[in-house]
């Protein structure tokens, strides 16, 4: 339980880092400096799998694209420092990567699956917990719904000027 207050914690903080660092703000060297937070929380969650060659050599490859980023400061740097920083989460999280190919493979896998893999590992906690499914009911029934007419009216508002000139006591 210790663990997991741990680890909301740093989540907390990673978030306010990543206002601070981003906000208003272009990319330059905040983005290495947060790559190295994330992957350091990824190494704190699971620490087992990053004592391997390939993930010092991923973090080898996010430091350098890292510099390059700062140094050049290009598109195709900021890509890469990305790419290197998805590899690098990828060798913590499979234990079977050997090579740069399989740590691209893995990471789109695993990036694409992720929403998935999160559903469906909140519809297994919910079935044990009541106050998490009645969490998870009342996000289901009246958050998304709620955020989904908030996003429609902003885009009929900013879509209607005559729609603008009505709304403009509400907002």
């Amino acid at each position: 339980m210790k663990n997991q207050h741990l680890l909301f914690l740093l989540t907390v903080v990673g978030l306010l880092l990543f206002n601070f660092l981003f906000w208003q703000e272009n990319m330059g060297v905040n983005l290495p400096l947060f790559s190295i937070f994330l992957i350091g929380l990824a190494y704190y969650k699971s620490p087992l799998t990053g004592k391997r060659k390939e993930f010092y050599f991923g973090l080898i490859g996010v430091v350098l694209t890292g510099l390059v980023l700062c140094w050049h400061h290009s598109e195709f740097s900021i890509f890469m420092h990305f790419a290197s920083v998805f590899i690098t989460l990828a060798t913590l999280k499979h234990k079977r990567i050997t090579t740069v190919f399989e740590g691209i493979v893995a990471s789109l896998i695993t990036y694409a699956t992720g929403p998935f893999t999160w559903y469906k590992a909140l519809k297994e906690r919910e079935k044990g917990n009541k106050k998490l499914a009645m969490t998870f009911s009342f996000i289901k029934l009246c958050l998304i719904p709620l955020l989904a007419f908030v996003l429609f009216f902003i885009i009929y508002k900013n879509a209607n000027p005559k729609f603008d000139e009505l709304t403009l006591t509400i907002t």
